[in-house]
């Protein structure tokens, strides 16, 4: 996985988002999907703050990222 992809893939989780909160009602904004994960609003302002993030964030410098990104690679789905 490169740069591109990771991003194409957070923009496809965020679009989704965004086309769940516009159908969704204030009660179903605190939905969890399971027990120990993040509800509807939570999600909302976890991904707000992933833009801030990106956008500050100098990705040819990060050492985090790229660690990150390695680890991803050996994620099986």
């Amino acid at each position: 996985m490169n740069i591109n992809e990771f991003i194409a893939g957070w923009k496809s989780h965020r679009n989704v988002l965004n086309d769940m909160l516009e159908e969704a009602t204030t009660e179903q904004l605190s939905f969890k999907p399971w027990e120990k994960g993040m509800t509807v609003a939570e999600l909302a302002l976890h991904i707000t703050g992933s833009m801030d993030m990106f956008m500050k964030t100098d990705w040819r410098a990060s050492r985090s990222f790229r660690s990150s990104l390695a680890a991803v690679k050996t994620v099986k789905v």
